[in-house]
């Protein structure tokens, strides 16, 4: 059994498809969980989904600045062991010509610059941990030359696994492991409808699901259950790894 319980973590990008199943996750698990959002809709919109968990959640907004974010964590819960960094500019697949500066710069920012930050911020805090672990979501496409995902995404992603690499070596001294999940052929989108024929639901998945091997979408559960573990005490002699978790799109 995974040791999870008590624990405190600290999630970005919690109001989408696979950041919200880590929530919910983490909270059955018995951890502490504060999430951390860009879009006060969504943020308002998560806090009211998990508002049962009151004594254990806290939202907050990226508005607020990573400084006074981690003092308010800290305040909250005393602690910090995990933080898992699953935001991101969603992927546009444009050609190269038609990838404007402002777009570049906006997904480079949220998907590598954000992410690095608030590693950055989060330290001083992960090193009081007895167990700190640092998670990243990347997409497989960063390994493969983004196929679908686009060349903005594709390069912040792999600045990401670069970055989780680095990271790892630095912060070993601490105690931290540093990892990232490699998600593919991940359906983020919401679940489909009882009764809906699947060609409906998955009009951006069709050609994809024949370069899977096991033959089916991933689902936000098969991501999330590779962040509990990389989150758990157990995997403390875990680091620099990034795990695909694509039923087999990427074999490297």
């Amino acid at each position: 059994m995974l040791t999870l319980k008590g624990r405190t973590a600290l999630v970005s990008g919690a109001a989408g498809v696979v950041g919200y199943e880590i929530v919910q996750q983490f909270l059955r698990e018995g951890m502490n969980v504060v999430t951390l959002h860009s879009r006060k809709a969504k943020a308002e919109m998560t806090e009211k989904w998990l508002q049962a968990h009151g004594d254990r959640f806290l939202s907050l907004s990226v508005r607020s600045g990573f400084d006074e974010v981690m003092v308010r964590v800290n305040e909250k819960f005393g602690r910090l062991d995990v933080l898992v960094s699953a935001h991101g500019w969603p992927p546009v697949n444009q050609e190269m010509d038609d990838i404007t500066d402002d777009y570049w710069d906006a997904v480079v920012t949220s998907n590598l610059t954000r992410s690095f930050r608030l590693m950055q911020k989060a330290l001083p805090y992960l090193k009081k941990s007895p167990a700190p672990r640092i998670i990243f979501t990347v997409s497989a496409e960063a390994r493969t030359g983004g196929l679908y995902d686009g060349l903005a995404y594709t390069a912040a992603k792999g600045g990401v696994i670069s970055m989780t690499y680095s990271a790892a070596r630095r912060l070993a001294q601490y105690g931290i492991t540093v990892n990232a999940v490699a998600m593919g052929g991940i359906y983020n989108k919401p679940y489909p409808v009882d009764g809906e024929a699947p060609e409906k639901n998955l009009p951006d998945y069709a050609e994809m699901l024949d370069q899977i091997p096991l033959g089916r979408l991933g689902k936000a559960e098969d991501i999330c259950a590779a962040v509990c573990y990389l989150a758990s005490e157990q995997a403390g002699f875990v680091t620099g790894e990034i795990l695909n978790v694509n039923g087999g799109l990427f074999m490297g």
